[in-house]
Formats: structure tokens, sequence, C-alpha cells
């Protein structure tokens, strides 16, 4: 058949695991890790991933038999740790972060102005007097632009970080 069951033998005994304690880890019956590694059955995917995880290694590197056989050697591959889409997450937030503020920003500087020249065109006045733009609506500017800047800036870095992690 295949030489799967010779890659999983060897990398197990490279761990130091032994049969029964690989089994009691990815939760199996003995006989089933004994007939994968005797080529009797080949583990479907589920089992596949269960059993690299538990040995520390990727279904790639399993296949391809690119395995450390170091004893205390785990993969460094970041598919297989669960902080994988950290990055993703903290990208996520800090782009939420910079298009609230920017929504922010828009507001004070052309739905207000907008506004003001729907109601003149209709004959009410104006809703937002210029002076209030002048004043502490401008200065409320400062803060939003930072953080919509910093926002942003965080969100790239952040992307970045991620497309490096995988």
């Amino acid at each position: 058949m295949t030489d799967l069951g010779e890659k999983l033998r060897k990398v197990r005994e490279a761990r130091g695991l032994s049969r029964e304690a690989l089994a009691q880890k990815l939760g199996i019956a003995l006989a089933q890790l004994l007939d994968w590694e005797e080529d009797r059955e080949v583990p479907d995917l589920e089992h596949l991933a269960k059993l690299c995880d538990g040995l520390g290694i990727t279904i790639d590197d399993l296949l391809k038999g690119s395995f450390n056989t170091h004893p205390h050697a785990t993969s460094t591959s970041p598919s297989t740790k669960w902080y994988q889409n950290k990055y993703f997450i903290l990208f996520a937030v800090s782009l939420a972060v910079a298009l609230f503020s920017l929504v922010d920003v828009f507001y004070v500087v052309v739905f207000a102005q907008v506004a003001n020249r729907m109601v003149e065109s209709v004959g009410f006045g104006e809703v937002f007097p210029d002076t209030a733009f002048s004043g502490i609506s401008y200065l409320l500017l400062i803060p939003s632009a930072c953080i919509m800047f910093v926002g942003f800036g965080a969100s790239l870095y952040f992307w970045n970080k991620y497309q490096n992690s995988k």
C-alpha cells in the first residue's frame, strides 16, 4: 500500500511515545493505531489531523516524510498553532476602530454641512450654525482623525504580520 504506517511509527518512536500512550492521547483504540502503522488501514482526514497534532508535526511533513526525528522536536509551522489567527483578529479590530473613526470624521466634515444645505433649500434656516463648526466640532476632529490614522496604520501592520505568519 503506502509507507504512511512506517512514517507514523518513526515519528512516534522519535517522540518517545509508546503505541499505548499515543492511542490514549488521541482517544482511539490501540488496534486502530496498530492498523495504521502496519498499513492495513489509512486514517481518515479527521484522525490524520489529530494524529499529526498529537505528534507535533504537520500533515504535509508526515506525508512527505520531512519531519525532524529529534525526540523533543516539534513542528514550528504556524498552521498547527492555536494563535494562527491572532494577527487577523487584531487586524479586524483595528480596522473596525479606524472605520468607526472615519464615520465620525465624515459626519463632522461632510454630513453637517450637507444637512445645512438641505435644510436651507427647504427654507427652515440652518440646523447646524457655522459657528458650531468653528469651535468644538473641529476640535473633536483632531482625536478622531488621530484614532483613524492609528487604526489604519495598526490594521496594515497586523495584516502584514498575519500574512507573514501563514
